[in-house]
Parts: structure tokens; C-alpha cells; sequence
């Protein structure tokens, strides 16, 4: 598979993983806010916080563990192994502003609050380390085309 057809793959995995984040948080409305260079969403008052990050763990683990030949599985495993690992670490010291209650419904908050660092960050950390083993050199075999 060349470059070009790996990089259409690893897009529409992208977005397919900032979806099923954003459906996690079962919010009114989804939005996409970002679509070029990286896929970004918003779960527009929603009902769960963790949601979205819950459902990037068990997506990743899931993919893990069946170990899928399609290339498309294979990149939506990685990318929601790496969303959830590295929003969980980087996450936990994204700046935080005060906001006052009847704006709620028109705020979109961070997944992981400031205070929950001392969880978030580890639960990253190990995430990221205990299925490297089977992410890793599937970065590396899209990497080597």
C-alpha cells in the first residue's frame, strides 16, 4: 500500500475516532470544529464527561486484542490508543477557566479535570506502555509503506 492510500486510511480513521469519542460523551449535538490538518470535535452539553475517553480505551483495547488485518481497524485501534494515552497526560494540565453555571450548556469542558491529575496521568502512561508491543510496529510498517 502506498503512502497516499495509507494517509486516506489514517484520516478517515481520525475521523472516525474523534466521533466515537464525541458519541461517548452522549451529549445534544456533535460538532466537528477542526477537519484539516487533524479532526476535532465537540459533544455539545453533554451527559458524561469520561465517556469519550472510556470509549477510546475499549475501542483500543478491543482492536488489541482481536489484532485485525484491515488497515483501517488497525489504525482506529492506534489512534484511539493514542487519544486516549495522550489525553489522559496532556489532558491533565490543560487550563481550566472558571466558568459560571447557566453558561454550561455553552461551554465545552476538557475530559479530564485539572484536580484528576494524580488518576489520569498514570492510567495514561500505563495505557500507552502495556499495548505498545502491538501498536508500535504497526506505526513503524505504515511508516515503511
Amino acid at each position: 500500500m502506498n503512502l497516499l492510500e495509507t494517509s486516506i486510511w489514517f484520516y478517515l480513521a481520525m475521523v472516525a475516532t474523534v466521533l466515537v469519542h464525541e458519541i461517548g460523551h452522549q451529549g445534544k449535538q456533535i460538532k466537528i470544529v477542526r477537519w484539516f490538518p487533524w479532526v476535532e470535535g465537540a459533544s455539545m452539553e453533554a451527559k458524561y464527561r469520561y465517556g469519550g475517553l472510556i470509549v477510546n480505551f475499549v475501542l483500543g483495547y478491543l482492536i488489541f486484542t482481536i489484532k485485525p488485518e484491515n488497515i483501517f481497524l488497525q489504525l482506529f485501534g492506534l489512534l484511539n490508543w493514542l487519544h486516549f494515552s495522550l489525553y489522559s497526560i496532556f489532558g491533565s494540565f490543560n487550563y481550566e477557566p472558571n466558568i459560571a453555571p447557566r453558561f454550561w450548556r455553552y461551554w465545552v469542558f476538557d475530559d479530564v479535570p485539572n484536580s484528576m491529575f494524580w488518576l489520569f496521568v498514570p492510567l495514561g502512561i500505563i495505557n500507552f506502555l502495556l499495548f505498545q508491543p502491538y501498536y508500535f510496529p504497526l506505526i513503524f510498517d505504515f511508516l515503511s509503506g
